[in-house]
């Protein structure tokens, strides 16, 4: 992965934030994600971390994830935002506010609308225990 590990940490913090709860099974994901990325797991879960605790303070999250944008190496959006994905679903909750960040994520990183809905609903129906809360 040629994106800095700060910058892909910031869409993970946001994704984690957006359902006000950070658990053990978002962790083993997390650590999961850092392997696929290539990316020390401590280093990259106390990335996340320390991130969650700016950005849960932080009124600007959007600014936030756009500086971190325009930080990601060319053809590794796909990458994240799948990570994302599967970050957001572990917990077998996907909530309107997790699917909203979802789509600003999937916006920022130049990814079309509809094909970050069509990818959301493929990992979805993969999920036969999957609750929706909107």
């Amino acid at each position: 992965m040629n994106t800095k590990i700060e910058n892909v940490a910031k869409f993970m913090a946001a994704a984690i934030i957006a359902d006000g709860n950070y658990d053990n099974a978002e962790k083993i994901a997390l650590e999961e994600i850092a392997e696929v990325m290539e990316f020390n797991s401590d280093e990259f879960i106390a990335n996340v971390e320390t991130e969650i605790k700016g950005l849960s303070n932080d009124k600007k999250l959007k600014e936030t994830l756009r500086a971190a944008s325009t930080e990601v190496s060319e053809g590794e959006n796909y990458v994240i935002f799948e990570s994302l994905l599967e970050l957001v679903l572990v917990d077998g909750i996907l909530s309107g506010s997790e699917v909203e960040q979802l789509l600003e994520a999937a916006d920022l990183l130049a990814i079309p609308q509809a094909e970050a809905v069509l990818m959301l609903a493929d990992m979805v129906k993969e999920e036969p225990e999957m609750n929706i809360s909107l």
